[in-house]
């Protein structure tokens, strides 16, 4: 993060040669066909006529004849030309951010009460070949924990961007190995999250929209 980032040294270079010789231990296969889910802070809003045909004409001024719907498919897909950064990817460099059950891929987004959420159901095209960092770990491989762990945490959006560029690098060299992607805990949901290299491997189906209506944290002394 602060001594070198596009020219490592020897001591990183050693580390992800390893990354690599040994992310066929973690390898998981995802079928074709499978259902993932994203979601996005947007939504639309859609003209209400059932007040009207109910005879309450002024309540349906009120509301001003509009109710929230989900957002738009283009607005549930990345930028292939202009990609934010992320955990997984540098800026410009699309990565299709799934996870393993709607709740979990709401929570990623840490939206305020009373904001709206779309989830969209993603199917995947083909099989995927992915490394699971959700695993404990094993033959002691203790840094795979360690690594995990790096993936999982989450990034606030004040927090400088050079925390995601140790994960970045982590996360090409898998690319590079000829994996599709990544499997890493959720830090706020219970299921996990499934990072796709290539945006197309995934296809948007089902959206449907949700509002917040509550947050929940617990402390410890």
């Amino acid at each position: 993060m602060n001594r070198s980032r596009f020219v490592l040294d020897d001591e990183c270079q050693q580390f992800l040669s390893v990354v690599r010789e040994t992310a066929h231990t973690y390898a998981k296969t995802i079928k074709r066909g499978s259902i993932l889910y994203r979601a996005a802070a947007h939504n639309e809003w859609a003209r209400l006529k059932k007040l009207e045909r109910e005879g309450k004409p002024e309540l349906n001024r009120v509301l001003r004849n509009l109710i929230p719907s989900p957002a738009k498919p283009r607005r549930m897909l990345p930028l292939p030309e202009r990609a934010t950064e992320g955990r997984v990817n540098p800026k410009g460099i699309p990565c299709l951010y799934l996870a393993t059950d709607a709740h979990t891929a709401m929570s990623e987004m840490r939206q305020w009460i009373g904001s709206y959420l779309t989830v969209g159901e993603f199917r995947l095209r083909r099989q995927v070949e992915i490394v699971d960092m959700s695993v404990e770990t094993r033959d002691g491989l203790y840094v795979w924990y360690d690594i995990g762990r790096a993936f999982s945490r989450p990034v606030a959006r004040s927090d400088d961007r050079a925390e995601y560029a140790p994960t970045q690098f982590i996360a090409e060299a898998i690319r590079a190995a000829g994996f599709d992607g990544i499997l890493y805990r959720s830090a706020v949901g219970e299921g996990s999250n499934v990072a796709l290299f290539d945006i197309a491997s995934a296809k948007l189906g089902r959206r449907t929209v949700h509002e917040v209506r509550g947050l929940r944290y617990e402390f410890l002394p």
